[in-house]
């Protein structure tokens, strides 16, 4: 995920990537990659569709800082 930082990514896309990636099931990504991402600060919704709604909303994923 980390290539596509700083850009929008559709809920689509990103579970197409993970899907595609990982061994994580379609149903997995919001509660074992999205929440907790957003909880971190990595990934930030960007409130295109309700707070509750996520698979209707993009993401955009934060980049990396070099300290």
């Amino acid at each position: 995920l980390m290539e596509t930082a700083g850009q929008e990514l559709k809920f689509s896309q990103l579970e197409q990537l993970l899907i595609e990636n990982t061994m994580l099931k379609p149903s997995q990504i919001i509660t074992h990659v999205i929440k907790p991402m957003m909880a971190a600060g990595t990934l930030h919704k960007c409130g295109y569709a309700p707070k509750i709604n996520y698979k209707k909303d993009s993401y955009r994923i934060a980049e990396r800082r070099v300290d």
